[in-house]
């Protein structure tokens, strides 16, 4: 089966998805690839790709979501700005900086939901457009300058010169992750790889990375409305796959 994933999902979400995958359903090939939400959801409905795993697809009628996990934003700095080495700050502590992100073209929902988190604090900040999309190669070299990025993404781009801040704020939006398939696309493949996410659910816990995230911040999984989704979304065929391979049962015959 075929999976086509966001780059924010690949720094945690999905390595220990892919992994339980392996463990549990070692003759199963899942055929992942990276994209941008709108050329994901593009290839979804095309059925060029199976599943999708992001958090900004666009609800349709023609798909079944099944959440994922949860993570809280953080917030990135250089080494010059006056905040770096602290472990949290308020998203409103940085009014008067300028705020760091590609262009919207790229994610126009993620980054709807990033300026949603900024103006909920009341304040106006200046924006610079990131030359490299993906925020893979991320400049924050003036003292004034911040981004926002999922929590497990924080963490793995911390350096010497970039720093993590949990955000201390309450009500911020979050980052849902969840998993995206057509309702007529379902197939014994998708049922048991949906299955063993939805197994996932309850593994997910909090990473935390030297100092600089907060230990109190957690990444919380949507496991009770996964299972609620999930009904909906399966055959009867489907379902009583899904439910053998609760068991964790290693199928002798895929079909990918």
């Amino acid at each position: 089966m075929s999976l086509g994933y966001v780059l924010s999902a690949a720094y945690e979400a999905l390595p220990r998805l892919l992994a339980t995958v392996r463990e549990r359903h070692p003759h199963l090939t899942v055929d992942a690839h990276e994209g941008w939400s709108p050329d994901l959801d593009a290839a979804l409905t095309a059925g060029d790709v199976d599943i999708v795993l992001s958090h900004a697809l666009p609800d349709r009628p023609s798909y079944n979501r099944q959440p994922l996990r949860r993570e809280p934003l953080a917030a990135l700095v250089g080494a010059d700005n006056p905040f770096a080495g602290r472990t949290s700050v308020r998203l409103s502590d940085f009014a008067g900086q300028t705020f760091h992100f590609y262009a919207p073209r790229y994610a126009p929902t993620h980054h709807a939901l990033l300026t949603r988190a900024l103006e909920q604090t009341g304040h106006t900040f200046a924006y610079a457009e990131d030359p490299v999309p993906g925020l893979r190669h991320v400049r924050l070299d003036t003292p004034d300058s911040f981004t926002l990025v999922p929590a497990s993404m924080a963490a793995s781009l911390a350096s010497a010169r970039i720093f993590p801040l949990a955000l201390a704020d309450s009500g911020l939006p979050s980052i849902d992750f969840e998993l995206v398939w057509r309702r007529d696309g379902t197939t014994p493949s998708t049922a048991i790889f949906l299955s063993t996410a939805e197994n996932l659910g309850g593994q997910n816990h909090p990473r935390t990375i030297g100092t600089n995230l907060n230990p109190g911040t957690r990444t919380d999984t949507l496991h009770a409305e996964s299972s609620r989704r999930k009904a909906d979304g399966l055959p009867p065929k489907a379902k009583r796959l899904a439910e053998r391979v609760d068991g964790h049962a290693t199928p002798t015959t895929v079909v990918t």
